[in-house]
């Protein structure tokens, strides 16, 4: 079940549980619907209440104040967030399990935001809500840390690494990135020590604008699209190309492809140590 505010559809739905994590997904959300256009729906998981206590203890509350308060709280910080922006906002408070909730909000939406703080509740998608979100939304997911995205510069960075993952990635890039922002596509020549993010061999980067030209082949790209081939640890390059930049957007491939810079391995510790928001495209 839901309550929302009336309103226009969503395209990007962000989950807010209160954390600063869940908050700076939302303020990332706004700000993408700003950016590219349409409309933004906040959801939060109202406490689900705990079984009734024995003679003598404190009551619980009814399911409807539970979900009243968690409404009160999730439009204080829209409020709070939304103020002089231009995207419309809705919300909705759900009840029940909150991944199966989500799921459903997300399923015609472009993008799912959720916080990554590691934790369990709704904004920890580093927790078991986020990793099973993430298996059963066909949308793109964002995972936006405390403060990501915060003043970054109009920049989505794509990893790429020639797999049908990551040129989903790099579309879906060229696609959402508004009037003001450009793609950078970084292709990574592994180098065991690496060495500061060094240029790749001109072999390699010559390979890599061919797979940018044929991932972009027939697709409208509105967006400028730079090329990058660096060499060294594919994450390592990647987290810090990312730093102040929008985000970063990784293909997520269900289990690593084999190759030379392979972004199935790379998922892992970008989400852990991306101070950014990090979006994660199934191919």
């Amino acid at each position: 079940m839901s309550t929302e505010t009336e309103g226009s559809g969503a395209e990007v739905v962000v989950g807010v549980d209160g954390t600063p994590a869940s908050r700076s997904a939302l303020r990332w959300a706004l700000d993408r619907a700003d950016r590219r256009g349409g409309a933004v729906l906040a959801v939060t998981v109202a406490d689900t209440p705990p079984p009734p206590v024995g003679a003598g203890g404190a009551a619980a509350l009814p399911p409807q104040d539970l979900t009243a308060a968690a409404a009160a709280e999730l439009e204080g910080m829209v409020t709070e967030e939304a103020a002089g922006r231009s995207a419309p906002v809705r919300t909705r408070v759900l009840t029940g399990d909150p991944v199966t909730g989500l799921a459903e909000q997300a399923r015609s939406a472009r993008l799912l935001v959720l916080g990554n703080r590691g934790g369990e509740r709704l904004g920890g998608v580093v927790g078991s809500v986020g990793r099973s979100c993430g298996r059963q939304v066909d949308c793109p997911t964002a995972r936006v840390p405390a403060d990501g995205g915060r003043g970054a510069e109009p920049v989505l960075v794509v990893g790429m690494e020639g797999t049908e993952h990551s040129r989903a990635a790099l579309r879906w890039a060229v696609g959402e990135a508004g009037p003001a922002e450009r793609v950078e596509a970084v292709a990574v020549q592994y180098e065991p020590f690496p060495h500061g993010g060094g240029q790749a061999d001109p072999d390699f980067e010559e390979d890599a604008h061919r797979a940018v030209a044929g991932a972009l082949e027939g697709v409208p790209a509105p967006a400028t699209v730079d090329v990058v081939a660096l060499r060294g640890a594919p994450s390592e390059v990647l987290l810090a190309r990312a730093v102040d930049r929008q985000a970063l957007v990784l293909g997520n491939a269900q289990r690593p492809a084999l190759g030379d810079a392979v972004v199935g391995s790379v998922m892992g510790p970008c989400l852990r140590h991306a101070v950014g928001p990090v979006v994660l495209v199934p191919g």
